[in-house]
């Protein structure tokens, strides 16, 4: 179902009792109504609506009901969802991301919301799930990111085939702006040259393992999978190293997706080796309990009798106890040799279970002490992080500084790389223009790059080749006379999801100025950013 921003659909309209005539007059008015709209990018889903009017004000009963079921919708994620008559989804992804996730699990026939999408319902899972994502080819990062938080990107990757994830590493490709992208990811496992090496600046700037170990486990050696994950990872987090070395930057993530997944192993190993010892050790100590209560049980002077006293005097049958020290010994190997034997069904079935690509589960000391310090970094934000901001303007700056003299300078100077991320460009260049240290917008550059303070960015320089670009940036803006702090001097919402950025502004704020200099038109999708750039301007 592909509906515009504020469409309104009417999947089915029963009408009793109006002629003809009539009928004909309610359907005209009620597709000419100003029908109610969320003021976010929600979706909501009305079960029904029900009205008993006359034929000139039925359109307006339907408006006020439908205006009612927006204001209690219940979230589609909760466990009110199934009974309430509309829910809302904060976002499309949302809304995709539990189609799917439903659809894994055999669960969209018990929802009465997904009636619009049942004719995903008799497709062949890796065909429904592919199809889906390929309609919203923007909200391939968002998806998969929420799909990760339902705790099902790893069935989702095991469900689609080779075909389907060669079909939206190409669709991924051309949304990006990265129309290499796909070809870069064949050549990526090839290894990379000296010269090559040398000349990429590439550092892959607060990269963890946690979110997507199961994930590539699940891709196991399918190529297609392993190249579509890099690339998912690289476009969301890594639009700068994308700029200067596709195949480079690709293969950098690959490799340490491939080590990861080596100490993942590794430490399951170890943690169930760990297990083992403590079971042992524990069934040790029961058999030491057992074998000091067995000196205070009751034992019947006839040993053919079995019969022994309860507290309540009453005889109760017990079994024998092992007395000897032969047969304690005795059942303590067999315990012993079967928690073994269990212990290496666990591992052997885990091994089968998770396919280990390209690592050797022997990872040198030297080689673990690196992997277990990278893996303790955090990954920049995850989801959806809000922000209110008097400082709102620093994201007109996204326009000034994707200006094709622009780009093209910072290309043939320093390189995109100088900078780990294209959020720390976006922070340079506003401190240059006074950005207030204090407001919440310096935190929320520095953390969606992926640091937790300033003194994480100090080893960074300030903004890379800082008097050409200022010159750059004076000389195209001088007749307009904005480049100064004033610029960035508008209050605004701002939220960001792994694949949008959304600046909300409000509609009394627009600058003429800024308007003339042409940086308030929304800038679409950006690179360096790895996001769909979007201002909005509320009344």
């Amino acid at each position: 179902m592909q509906l515009a921003r504020d469409d309104t659909l009417i999947d089915q309209l029963k009408l009793s009792g109006p002629s003809t005539h009539a009928c004909e007059k309610i359907v005209s008015s009620l597709r000419s109504a100003h029908w109610p709209s969320p003021r976010d990018d929600s979706w909501i889903i009305v079960r029904s609506i029900e009205v008993q009017s006359t034929p000139e004000l039925v359109s307006q009963h339907c408006v006020g009901k439908a205006s009612e079921s927006i204001q209690h919708a219940v979230s589609a994620f909760s466990h009110a969802a199934d009974q309430a008559n509309a829910v809302r989804f904060s976002n499309l992804p949302e809304l995709i991301s539990l189609l799917i996730h439903d659809l894994l699990y055999h669960r969209e026939k018990q929802r009465w919301f997904w009636k619009q999408w049942q004719s995903y319902f008799d497709m062949p899972l890796a065909s429904a799930i592919v199809t889906l994502l390929k309609k919203q080819p923007t909200q391939l990062t968002s998806v998969f990111d929420l799909l990760a938080q339902l705790n099902c990107l790893a069935d989702t990757l095991r469900s689609i085939d080779d075909q389907g994830s060669t079909q939206l590493l190409g669709l991924l490709s051309q949304a990006s702006g990265f129309s290499d992208l796909a070809m870069s990811a064949e050549n990526s496992r090839a290894e990379l040259s000296p010269k090559r090496s040398e000349k990429s600046n590439i550092q892959l700037q607060q990269f963890s393992v946690e979110h997507w170990i199961p994930v590539w486990q699940a891709a196991g050696e399918t190529l297609s999978k392993r190249q579509l994950i890099c690339s998912l990872i690289a476009v969301q987090h890594y639009g700068v190293a994308l700029l200067d070395d596709i195949s480079s930057t690709l293969q950098m993530i690959e490799n340490k997706l491939d080590g990861y997944s080596a100490l993942s192993s590794d430490k399951e190993e170890e943690e169930s080796a760990t297990d083992f010892e403590t079971t042992a050790q524990s069934l040790q100590q029961q058999r030491s309990d057992s074998s000091a209560a067995q000196q205070n049980t009751y034992h019947p002077t006839n040993n053919n009798s079995n019969d022994a006293p309860d507290k309540d005097g009453e005889s109760r049958p017990i079994k024998p106890l092992a007395n000897s020290v032969a047969s304690r010994e005795k059942a303590q190997s067999f315990i012993q040799s079967k928690a073994a034997q269990d212990h290496e069904n666990a591992i052997k079935q885990r091994k089968e279970k998770q396919t280990i690509t390209s690592a050797d589960h022997s990872v040198q000391n030297s080689t673990r002490e690196v992997l277990e310090e990278a893996a303790s970094l955090v990954l920049p934000v995850q989801g959806i992080a809000d922000a209110h901001t008097a400082c709102g303007g620093t994201f007109y700056l996204v326009n000034a500084l994707n200006h094709p003299r622009t780009r093209a300078l910072i290309e043939k100077s320093c390189g995109w790389p100088a900078l780990p991320s294209g959020w720390l460009w976006l922070l340079r260049l506003a401190e240059t223009l006074q950005l207030d240290d204090n407001d919440p917008i310096s935190y929320f550059l520095l953390q969606q790059s992926g640091f937790e303070s300033v003194t994480d960015i100090e080893p960074w320089p300030e903004l890379p080749n800082k008097h050409l670009l200022l010159h750059e940036c004076q000389k195209r803006y001088q007749d307009y006379n904005i480049w100064h702090q004033n610029l960035l001097q508008h209050a605004a919402n701002v939220s960001v999801s792994p694949s949008h950025l959304d600046i909300h502004f409000q509609l009394s704020d627009v600058d003429i100025g800024i308007r003339m200099a042409g940086l308030d038109i929304n800038p679409g999708w950006i690179p360096w950013l790895g996001r769909v750039v979007t201002y909005h301007y509320d009344g």
